[in-house]
């Protein structure tokens, strides 16, 4: 509704007084003018960033007496000259006579005339960080649909900060899943001058599942030491992704996912290969478990023997069929005290006459303790080959 059709409907309400005097309704209720809510925080905001625009709005549309009150006093804080015309339309229209007042004040403010004027009552002094802290929803969505757009602000360092919420309005849109936006979170990480938003534009990268934007992660942290724990992030998430794309049935992944247990000398990685491997229907997955286990355990560090016992224990507690062949290849194999013990249980539990060869081969081994070879001759016994 336009101020001419208020003023027109304030002139009609005067002479509806005059005619029915029990009409008493104040005019707030009768038009639709004021609507526009906001709280007092998101007030203060407004006013300290110095969207004059805005402020005028509030003034004008404010639902709350209160905010428009607020607001008119802000008008006069920025020396906004401009809202004049405003100013006096609300001194002429607002049903509340505490705002049509403060415009009086205002307008005499602005115009330079001798009042005595109470400066910023009831408006909290804000430093700028305070303000900025509560500006994102302000600045919304329409601050992304260009690259890192200009604020008409005349504070500079308002300015300033309203750019750096702008742009982390853009990381966070990217971390909910607008891959449109990538390009520029890369270049908010290789050169935005403010280290903790590039920092966080690296770990957005990061963060997410997009193979191109890890990739970017990876080149742009390079071998710089600070951002080691950043290295071993990007590594992980990289080694989960051709993992699962493994599992979703790209074989060509196989020879990946096997450098990942045999080259990787991270546990968590070393076994999301593992359980990708065994898990595979290909035999080529299983070739390569196979080749893992029965490596000559001389070239073995204590970390390597270490997984190689996690891996048998949980195929073990698995005990596919499948596994049996590679169980008997280890246990003739082996000479590691803890890998015998769990194969040699292992063939009694799977109850097959195909590993009575290597239980009987393991009960005359000279290399290998007493209780070993007893423990290989009971197994034996038990399955019937003797």
């Amino acid at each position: 509704m336009s101020f001419k059709q208020v003023r027109s409907g304030a002139e009609k309400q005067k002479t509806n007084n005059r005619n029915h005097t029990n009409d008493t309704k104040p005019l707030h209720e009768k038009y639709s003018r004021f609507t526009y809510e906001l709280t007092k925080r998101q007030l203060e905001i407004i006013i300290g960033t110095g969207a004059k625009t805005e402020i005028r709005k509030i003034a004008e549309t404010g639902k709350e007496k209160e905010r428009r009150v607020e607001a008119v006093k802000g008008l006069a804080e920025i020396d906004d000259k401009d809202s004049i015309p405003v100013l006096e339309e609300i001194a002429k229209t607002d049903p509340e006579e505490e705002v049509r007042n403060e415009a009086g004040k205002a307008i005499r403010k602005l115009r330079g005339e001798k009042q005595n004027f109470v400066e910023k009552k009831g408006i909290e002094e804000l430093d700028i960080s305070e303000i900025i802290d509560d500006a994102m929803g302000f600045a919304g969505d329409e601050t992304l649909d260009d690259d890192f757009p200009d604020f008409e602000i005349e504070d500079p360092e308002a300015e300033k900060r309203l750019q750096e919420y702008s742009k982390r309005a853009l990381l966070e849109k990217f971390r909910e899943g607008n891959d449109g936006s990538i390009y520029m979170v890369i270049e908010l990480a290789l050169v935005d001058e403010n280290e903790v938003l590039q920092r966080k534009a690296i770990e957005a990268l990061i963060d997410s599942e997009d193979w191109d934007a890890l990739n970017m992660a990876k080149m742009i942290v390079g071998n710089d030491e600070e951002y080691e724990e950043f290295r071993k992030k990007i590594e992980f998430k990289l080694s989960a992704l051709i993992v699962r794309k493994f599992q979703e049935g790209d074989e060509s992944k196989i020879p990946e996912v096997a450098k990942m247990l045999f080259e990787n000398e991270r546990h968590e990685i070393k076994q999301m290969a593992f359980e990708a491997l065994i898990s595979s229907k290909n035999p080529d997955g299983m070739d390569a478990v196979r080749l893992y286990l029965i490596e000559e355990e001389k070239n073995l560090g204590e970390k390597e023997m270490s997984f190689k016992r996690f891996m048998l224990k949980e195929m073990d507690g698995i005990r596919h069929p499948k596994f049996l062949d590679i169980f008997i290849e280890v246990l003739r194999f082996t000479s590691d005290q803890k890998v015998m013990d769990t194969m040699i249980s292992s063939m009694f539990m799977y109850g097959s006459r195909r590993a009575l060869e290597v239980l009987e081969y393991t009960a005359n081994r000279e290399d290998i303790d007493d209780e070993t070879r007893k423990d290989a001759l009971t197994a034996l016994s038990l399955l019937g080959g003797w």
